[in-house]
């Protein structure tokens, strides 16, 4: 028996090998049929105003605003999508093919036109051409695309790891730049010099000599050496590569957003299937607006745009991050595709594809970064890196899924974002605007009952008769109290 046993498993495992060799030697071709982008914004004047900037005059739309030159980065950005896919993406709007999101920043909104205006050039021309809406929501509410909105838990779990001593070894190491960002704007290193109030003005100011360099802006200040260039660029990058480090930091900002962008392709991959089989649930919203949930579930297109961290912490989360600042309009290139199968041989459907287009910033001609391939990505949850080129770089979805399950924080636990313990937060929490003002109310009541005790007293111990008068408080009902009546 035991022999029939080892026989059958040895023909079973031969017959499996046959099939897979089969299906190597006659794979049938992926057809794409979702596209996902996420963009950063175009180039953008300084995000703060600093004191002691030199060229503060030279940021005549304002400050955080997109440039001529940012719009130009996404009007190509658009042209390569287009370009890239002409074939698959309707050559005119149609609003339950397209879709396009916006964090609430002028600089991304504006982007987000520069974009739709590359990708829909030919159209432009018509007279009866109509523009795309662009949908955003408040940054306040914003936890998908705007890694700064108000997270307590996520602040305090960043402030743990700054205090670490692998932390203060690395403020160390830029120590020179430091010391010459502190004496050239004081003011804005008042607080104790501790590794987090020592990086977050300097991140401030490197931001501003990243744009000065980029500009090319004349008169350069002498204290502005290429070793502080050099420190500023490395210490921007420092922070891109720190704040989505760990798993419990990118469960707060990242870990929603690469949920959603799953839940997207589980959505889209389900409206390709019969809905009279049991579909796939997708995975469990995260925190955060889903803007999608009113669209067509056979959606083509579908492009956000974001933020340098925004990039950072969604690629981070899928363990595909290089660790460098996403330069101006770079973009992750996300597509769906479905392999068909004959129902006698049912494995899976659909598959992944990250791409990234990271070369904006090459100082080569348009037409040559139009032809330039964006970079192919391999998360390394779906397998060794030699699977990667075996499959063309598809990466199962349901893997994908598995991977991102738990990972995030649920649309059901907004709570846990505000889970601390400063003292300051929960007076906040404790002090509302109706408490201060019955706290106020009531602190008037005790002046006027503590004078009346003392007046009342010191005319007993004087001997003056006492007779009943109505006094009025300032603040309600008419109280009676006894005082003096003179003679």
């Amino acid at each position: 028996m035991i022999i029939n046993l080892f026989f059958e498993f040895v023909c079973l495992s031969c017959l499996t090998i046959i099939v897979v060799q089969c299906r190597a030697t006659h794979p049938v071709p992926p057809r794409l049929i979702m596209l996902f982008t996420l963009s950063r914004h175009g180039d953008r004047t300084p995000i703060n105003v600093i004191h002691g900037d030199p060229y503060t005059k030279h940021w005549t739309s304002g400050y955080a605003q997109l440039t001529v030159t940012g719009a130009a980065q996404l009007v190509e950005l658009g042209q390569f999508v287009r370009n890239r896919y002409g074939a698959f993406i309707p050559p005119t709007y149609h609003k339950d093919k397209c879709f396009f999101r916006s964090s609430g920043t002028h600089r991304t909104l504006m982007s987000a036109s520069s974009f739709i205006r590359g990708l829909y050039h030919s159209e432009q021309e018509k007279s009866d051409y109509v523009p795309p809406p662009v949908f955003s929501t408040s940054e306040n509410e914003d936890h998908l695309l705007k890694m700064s909105q108000n997270c307590p838990a996520y602040r305090d779990t960043v402030h743990t790891l700054m205090s670490t001593d692998q932390v203060s070894k690395k403020v160390a190491s830029f120590a020179n730049t430091l010391k010459v960002l502190q004496v050239e704007f004081p003011q804005m290193y008042k607080l104790p010099p501790d590794s987090m109030n020592l990086l977050r003005p300097s991140w401030e100011i490197c931001d501003h000599v990243s744009i000065w360099i980029r500009h090319k802006l004349p008169n350069r200040p002498t204290w502005l050496t290429e070793r502080v260039v050099s420190d500023c660029h490395d210490l921007i990058t420092y922070k891109m590569s720190t704040f989505y480090s760990t798993l419990n930091l990118r469960r707060f900002r990242g870990g929603p957003l690469a949920a959603h962008l799953v839940r997207l392709l589980r959505i889209r991959a389900n409206a390709e299937l019969d809905p009279d089989v049991t579909l796939p649930n997708p995975l469990p919203e995260p925190l955060g607006l889903d803007l999608m949930e009113p669209v067509n579930q056979k959606m083509l297109l579908v492009s956000y745009f974001a933020h340098d961290s925004t990039l950072s912490a969604l690629m981070s989360h899928f363990g595909i991050f290089n660790k460098q600042i996403p330069p101006l309009a770079s973009c992750l290139l996300v597509e769906l595709h479905r392999v068909s199968q004959p129902a006698d041989q049912p494995f899976e459907e659909f598959f992944v594809r990250f791409a990234y287009r990271n070369f904006t910033g090459l100082d080569l001609p348009v037409s040559e970064r139009q032809k330039k391939k964006p970079i192919l990505l391999w998360p390394p949850a779906c397998g060794p890196k030699d699977l990667a080129v075996e499959q063309d770089y598809l990466c199962s979805l349901t893997v994908l899924e598995s991977t991102i399950r738990g990972t995030y924080l649920l649309k059901s636990q907004p709570e846990q974002c505000y889970s601390h313990t400063d003292s300051d937060k929960v007076m906040e929490l404790l002090i509302t605007p109706d408490c201060t003002m019955h706290l106020f109310v009531l602190i008037i009541i005790l002046v006027q009952v503590f004078l009346i005790f003392c007046l009342f007293h010191r005319l007993r111990r004087s001997g003056c008769k006492l007779r009943t008068v109505h006094v009025r408080t300032a603040i309600g009902p008419v109280h009676s109290h006894r005082i003096s009546h003179a003679h």
